[in-house]
């Protein structure tokens, strides 16, 4: 497990590849910045907590399946089939379509 929580750590995420039996990964409330690919290709990871930090890019499927929330990242776009996958309130709907008013997240990426 990996936990640095709420410390205004900034730079880049590290290098996930390195750890790929990682099971639980904790980084929200800081500054980091990067992209969730290498995270979404953690093959052992089962949640995953990463909301209120700088990161972008587009969120993985795979993440889908695991508890996490990557709420919080206001540069990560979100066209997946689930609604509310990572409490990201713009999965679900077509790439670019504005959600107004915001969709509620399900809470889980748990596919219902």
């Amino acid at each position: 497990m990996i936990s640095h929580r709420s410390n205004s750590i900034s730079g880049p995420l590290p290098n996930f590849k390195k750890m790929p039996q990682l099971v639980n990964v904790w980084f929200d409330g800081n500054q980091l910045e990067g992209t969730l690919n290498d995270v979404g290709a953690l093959q052992h990871l089962t949640f995953l907590k990463v909301n209120n930090n700088l990161l972008s890019g587009t969120m993985s499927s795979s993440l889908c399946n695991i508890k996490c929330d990557a709420s919080g990242n206001k540069n990560i776009t979100c066209p997946l089939p689930t609604k509310g996958c990572c409490q990201m309130t713009l999965c679900g709907d077509a790439p670019g379509v504005p959600v107004s008013p915001p969709k509620t997240s399900m809470g889980e990426c748990h596919p219902q």
